[in-house]
């Protein structure tokens, strides 16, 4: 058996090249929808949050966190109510006595955020293959 000239094996080479320009389009295609998903995402917890007042629900916010070869956002409570977001979601002790029920409505967002990302990422992919 021969030996294989490396110089002419390119194989790999090539392998690596397909895979780099794949990675920037899976990059351009998560920083586009990030951003519109963490948006969605705010407006569905605008929307679902528990509103006596509606001061609450007002807060939530997001923020885009772009690296170089990433991009995530955050969704946050803003000022004075991001203390509550804790309480409401997981219920707590009352003062005299007893627990208050839980208003589960951050996770249910969280989970849609995922898929949602990862759906219109593919989406996004497949536009451009």
């Amino acid at each position: 058996m021969g030996k294989i000239n490396s110089s002419r094996f390119t194989f790999s080479q090539d392998i690596m090249r397909i895979l780099e320009d794949y990675r920037e389009e899976v990059t351009e295609a998560v920083t586009k929808t990030v951003p519109t998903v963490a948006r969605d995402a705010t407006k569905k917890l605008k929307n679902e949050s528990p509103k006596r007042t509606g001061e609450y629900a007002k807060h939530w916010k997001y923020t885009v966190n772009k690296g170089r070869l990433s991009t995530g956002a955050t969704i946050y409570g803003d000022a004075p109510t991001f203390r509550m977001a804790h309480l409401l979601e997981n219920g707590h002790a009352n003062r005299g006595g007893g627990r208050t029920a839980p208003v589960v409505h951050i996770y249910p967002v969280m989970e849609w955020a995922y898929d949602e990302v990862s759906n219109r990422t593919m989406r996004e992919l497949e536009k451009i293959t």
